[in-house]
């Protein structure tokens, strides 16, 4: 991992990304990049140029002052950290900064608060997470930074899940962390502990890590699976692949109180299975 991107919008959900960013960077040795896409005015009373010139000068002080502030921390101090503010829609400014910088990893702030159904479905961060070529931290708003104890990593046997894993597993020995592969299954029956056990057992043999654990939750969908799955003493990520959208069309059908605790403190991590 050489280079993350951060959007922000220099809101407090944004913020919350800070953290992780930084503490991701200082393990791998990363390159950090701020990106503030700047909306123009749409007045024409006005003088459009003045006032994205005022925005803008005002969008790299305080840029130059947070990055000066996170350099004098001891544990940030040797990290390459710069910024872009760049004019457009929010939206596509996001998108084409990852297609401009190439990042290996985007980390973004959102209203964890909302649920995963408004993370995916309602915000920027549901198109970046849907559109984007690599993977993409998304981090709520109640969440803390606790260097990823305890990874849950959602599987469905797909053909690319064993290469993700391989991902997932290069990232948790920088921390050291406990990682559980969970399938949600429907029905508790041959087929299905068949699969569990061919999944784990291609794992064991291809993946030498001390710290896999292997659960299966059954539920009537994914959600309620994840929602009703007990980590003991939390969950610090939750990574999955992204294959389509077909697997979020349940999110529309699920409450979404019923997932708020857990999906309003816990990291979402969806990395493209398709590239």
């Amino acid at each position: 991992m050489k280079h993350l991107l951060v959007p922000t919008d220099f809101s407090e959900n944004a913020e919350h990304a800070y953290p992780y960013a930084l503490n991701i960077a200082a393990k791998t040795g990363s390159r950090v990049t701020f990106w503030l896409t700047v909306e123009e005015p749409f007045d024409f009373a006005t003088r459009v140029e003045e006032k994205m010139k005022g925005i803008r000068e005002y969008a790299q002080t305080k840029f130059e002052k947070m990055i000066s502030e996170f350099n004098k921390m001891d544990e940030y101090s040797a990290l390459e950290i710069d910024y872009k503010v760049v004019k457009g829609n929010t939206l596509s400014g996001i998108l084409k900064g990852i297609h401009k910088i190439k990042p290996d990893w985007v980390i973004m702030g959102t209203k964890g608060s909302t649920g995963l159904k408004k993370i995916l479905f309602g915000s920027n961060a549901s198109r970046v997470v849907s559109e984007s070529p690599v993977p993409v931290l998304v981090i709520p708003n109640e969440s803390h930074f606790d260097e990823f104890q305890k990874i849950v990593f959602t599987t469905e046997y797909q053909e690319n899940d064993l290469e993700l894993l391989h991902s997932i597993v290069e990232f948790a020995k920088l921390w050291n962390s406990t990682i559980r592969v969970l399938h949600v299954s429907q029905e508790k029956n041959l087929k299905s502990a068949i699969m569990q056990r061919g999944f784990r057992e291609m794992i064991q043999d291809q993946i030498n890590y001390k710290k896999l654990e292997f659960n299966v939750e059954y539920a009537s969908n994914f959600l309620e699976g994840i929602a009703g799955y007990q980590v003991p003493g939390g969950c610090s990520l939750l990574a999955m692949g992204r294959y389509d959208l077909d697997f979020l069309n349940q999110i529309f059908d699920y409450s979404e109180t019923k997932a708020m605790s857990f999906y309003s403190q816990t990291p979402l991590l969806v990395l493209p299975a398709n590239n």
